[in-house]
């Protein structure tokens, strides 16, 4: 048997076998080692031979002499020796445990050849050692390795299992078994995640509102809050993800408006901006409460109004009545009545920047106030002597039954005296002036009249006029006789007034007075008088013989007749008895006794 070889730890399987020429039984075999480390095992095989089988202890290499002996049974034996070289082979290293690692969620966990138990029998660990730990396998998705680092996955809990093996850096055989590493990974909170806010604009005066979202491993409650760095937005969140953004009113401009999340011990937060876009805004009137004004009395308001975009504002009103007009003159409300009316009415006010209006509407209640009533006084500004005729007017809007109280004044108006008047014509005054300046003659008298209805009126005084009673007076200086043809008659004539004095001259007959024909002038034109008239009674009371023939003398100063005087004479203008070719019957008037 010639000498042979293995590897180490290579079991090695041989044939032997004998010859014999004579042949009683069959041939047994029998080998040994002398090297421990090897062990040898026969086994039958055929008639030609048994397989001896070499076997190497683990690990073990060198030589050892194997001794073959064959024995035929009859006595006959015979051995053969050899050779075994078992040739080193390098041994894979083998880990055997680790020590054990706990880490939290999201925390990495480093593994190092110490931190391994590694056997190799061919080589001193963990010097000249790697360590490789693998990412493939069924925990790959719940962590990732950097280097010989182990990253435990987001939100995972539990035991990771992770392939690892060791190099001893021998050509052959360097490589270990995987080994799987137990990793023990404790879940821990881990914060809410805030979901992307776009940066958002509104309108001015509009409320802007937009969801919120997030997201949270551990499927916590979450709860939402944000924050404004301007006052003059605010923010709430309503029904529990909603935000609403409300800007005051007529603002605009850009506001950073902050959000947070929490999950109750971690947060997040993002920020954004909000832009609020600048919109017209109408002016806004201030409400007008009712107003109230007396009759014919003008009321002023001052509009007031609310105009954020300082637009030039143009104003407006109107009535719903002509009763009130309404004029406007910048922020100036002038409301007037008509004269003498009142009532109630309705004043619409607008006011308008261009574009945007506003209206708003209010009453005025006009009080009905009592109207004093106008006197007017009417008069000829002639002497008068006696009774001085006024036509009186007056006005009083609401038709009040008005009185009048009557005066005069003798100087200049510095004093005032009742006057003694009738008002039994209507709207004529008579002023009994004799009655309250008997003989006395003036050219600067007034006359006032005062209306009353429930006040005092307006008053009216007439211009100066003359009041004449100082009368004329005439006396008939004639004897009561009997006359005829051209009466003279003498007489004296006086007037305290200084005034031209006209005579007439009258006679009563057929129960009426009738104008004497008077020859001369009768214009005397003295106040103080002695002289005579001249009566045609001819041209008169032709052919009368009357015993009772009354006449009159009466004085006229050219404002009115005087007192005159009167005497009863017999005149006797009868013809005389005449010769007449006929006869005739003549009648005597004789006075009757009776």
């Amino acid at each position: 048997i010639a000498d042979t070889n293995t590897a180490e730890d290579t079991p090695l399987t041989i044939t032997v076998s004998s010859s014999d020429v004579d042949p009683i039984q069959e041939p047994s075999y029998l080998a040994s080692s002398d090297n421990e480390n090897v062990s040898v095992s026969l086994s039958g095989v055929d008639e030609d031979g048994d397989q001896l089988t070499l076997t190497p202890v683990l690990n073990w290499n060198g030589s050892a002499t194997i001794m073959v002996t064959v024995v035929d049974g009859a006595g006959g034996i015979d051995s053969e020796s050899f050779e075994l070289t078992v040739n080193p082979v390098n041994d894979a290293p083998v880990i055997d445990s680790s020590a054990v690692f706990t880490t939290l969620e999201e925390i990495p966990v480093e593994v190092t050849l110490d931190s391994l138990y590694v056997t190799d029998v061919d080589n001193l660990y963990p010097i000249g050692f790697t360590l490789t730990v693998l990412d493939s396998g069924d925990y790959s998705e719940f962590y990732s390795v950097d280097g010989t680092t182990i990253i435990p996955g987001s939100d995972f809990d539990g035991t990771l299992m992770a392939p690892v093996y060791v190099n001893d850096g021998e050509e052959e055989y360097s490589q270990s078994e995987n080994f799987l590493l137990a990793v023990f990974v404790e879940n821990t909170n881990d914060a809410p995640i805030l979901g992307f806010i776009e940066n958002q604009e509104t309108d001015e005066d509009t409320p802007l509102t937009i969801t919120l979202s997030a997201s949270d491993t551990e499927g916590n409650e979450l709860n939402f809050s944000a924050s404004t760095d301007t006052a003059e937005v605010t923010v709430s969140i309503v029904g529990g993800d909603s935000l609403t953004m409300t800007p005051v009113d007529d603002w605009n401009g850009t506001a950073s408006i902050s959000v947070m999340v929490s999950d109750g011990s971690l947060t997040d937060s993002a920020t954004f901006s909000l832009t609020v876009n600048p919109v017209n805004d109408a002016p806004v009137l201030a409400e007008i409460s009712i107003q109230i004004t007396n009759e014919d009395a003008p009321l002023v308001l001052t509009l007031e109004v609310i105009n954020v975009d300082e637009d030039e504002l143009i104003f407006s009103a109107t009535s719903d009545t002509n009763a009130v007009a309404v004029l406007i003159e910048s922020t100036l409300l002038t409301l007037t009545p008509s004269e003498n009316w009142h009532g109630n009415a309705t004043i619409t006010v607008t006011v308008s920047d261009g574009s945007l209006a506003d209206s708003t509407l209010f009453s005025l209640r006009v009080n009905s106030i009592n109207d004093i009533p106008l006197s007017y006084i009417e008069t000829n500004y002639t002497e008068t002597t006696g009774d001085k005729i006024f036509t009186i007017f007056y006005e009083d809007e609401e038709g009040d039954n008005v009185t009048w109280e009557y005066y005069y004044s003798l100087d200049f108006g510095a004093s005032w005296i009742d006057a003694s008047v009738d008002e039994s014509i209507i709207d004529t005054t008579i002023w009994h002036s004799e009655n309250d300046i008997p003989g006395i003659e003036s050219d600067s008298i007034l006359f006032k009249v005062i209306p009353f209805d429930i006040e005092e009126g307006i008053s009216d005084t007439t211009g100066y006029f003359s009041i004449d009673n100082d009368h004329s007076t005439a006396e008939i200086l004639l004897p009561s006789a009997e006359y005829s043809g051209v009466v003279t008659i003498p007489y004296h004539l006086s007037d305290m007034g200084n005034d031209t004095l006209n005579l007439y001259l009258e006679y009563y007959q057929d129960q009426e007075w009738k104008s004497a024909t008077v020859l001369g002038d009768e214009n005397i034109g003295v106040t103080e008088y002695d002289g005579f008239i001249e009566w045609d009674t001819h041209s008169d009371l032709n052919n009368l013989d009357s015993l009772d023939l009354l006449f009159r003398l009466t004085g006229e100063d050219e404002w009115d007749f005087g007192l005159s005087d009167s005497l009863v004479i017999h005149l006797d203008n009868e013809v005389g008895p005449q010769l007449l070719s006929n006869p005739q019957t003549i009648s005597l008037r004789a006075p009757i006794d009776l």
